[in-house]
C-alpha cells in the first residue's frame, strides 16, 4: 500500500498526500485505482507468487510429511 511507507529517520508513516506529492501523482488516481482493483476482484494476497497454487503446495507438503520416516 502506498501510504504504508515508513520514514527511516522518524519511524512514522508517510501520508498518502506526501507520497503522491513526491511521486507527482494525484491522490484521486490512487483512490480510483484502488477502487477499480477491489471492484474487479483482482486484489491478491501479499507476497510473491510461487510456481504453483496454494492448494497444490499444501498437497505436496502433505505428501512429503506422509512419506517421512519421522513422526512426532
Amino acid at each position: 500500500m502506498i501510504s504504508r511507507v515508513v520514514s527511516v529517520s522518524t519511524g512514522k508513516l508517510y501520508g498518502l498526500s506526501k507520497v503522491c506529492r513526491v511521486w507527482g501523482i494525484a491522490r484521486s488516481s490512487v483512490y480510483h485505482e484502488r477502487q477499480t482493483v477491489e471492484k474487479a476482484g483482482l486484489r491478491q494476497r501479499p507476497g510473491p507468487l510461487g510456481p504453483c497454487t496454494d492448494e497444490t503446495l499444501v498437497n505436496k507438503i502433505r505428501e512429503v510429511i506422509a512419506e517421512s520416516p519421522f513422526h512426532g
